[in-house]
């Protein structure tokens, strides 16, 4: 009467260990699956996402700040900042300089922080970043900015994602390369790429140097 019960605990215990081993197994081979490993990186991404959404419109890589100082225009030391000149619209912002010869660009939907970028460029005077913004979307243009001829001009535009702006790492910095910068930007065009989240693009990205469109405030 007692060797049935010991048998059957038996069978129990051993169907317990072969389900733990099947388990085992079928982890070890999820592991090597590179499906698995791109799942994994996005629940990453987007447990990072839920934890805190300050990095909407901002880098945490980046020193954001309302005021920055450098040698922006010339070798003297002048101030960059951006001002709302409609306190009833805050969709429309001015980037101004300290120096008046320099004309105010205007912008919509910008984050109104800047950040100092040193010379890029290696012509001698400081570039600024700053971030756009977008109501609808998690994706960010990131705008890299000079002075030329007392005017405003853009020297890069990429694209980031929340997971981009929220890893802590550093957007631009200056390259050995003549005419270009080292980015890190996001692939929206690879699969499964959205705003939350996209791989990163470590790459050289070539200078354009174009004026920003003003005709909407005329």
């Amino acid at each position: 009467m007692k060797v049935y019960p010991l048998f059957c605990i038996c069978i129990i215990l051993l169907n317990v260990v072969c389900a733990g081993c099947h388990k085992l197994t079928q982890n070890i081979e999820l592991s090597e699956n590179p499906l698995y490993a791109e799942l994994r990186e996005r629940r990453i991404m987007d447990s990072l996402i839920r934890e805190s959404y300050k990095y909407v419109n901002s880098v945490k890589g980046h020193k954001e700040e309302d005021l920055i100082t450098g040698r922006f225009v010339d070798s003297n030391i002048d101030t960059l900042w951006f001002e709302c000149p409609d306190e009833n619209n805050r969709e429309i912002w001015e980037l101004c300089c300290s120096n008046k010869a320099v004309k105010r660009c205007k912008f919509w939907g910008v984050s109104p922080s800047l950040v100092f970028e040193g010379d890029l460029d290696g012509n001698g005077t400081d570039d600024f970043g700053f971030l756009d913004t977008w109501y609808t979307s998690n994706c960010r243009y990131y705008n890299v900015a000079t002075i030329r001829n007392h005017t405003i001009i853009s020297m890069l535009q990429f694209e980031t994602t929340y997971s981009l702006r929220a890893s802590g790492k550093d957007l631009v910095e200056k390259s050995n390369q003549k005419g270009y910068a080292h980015v890190i930007c996001s692939d929206m065009d690879a699969p499964n790429s959205c705003c939350n989240w996209a791989p990163d693009v470590d790459t050289l990205m070539r200078f354009d140097y174009q004026r920003f469109d003003q005709n909407d405030f005329q």
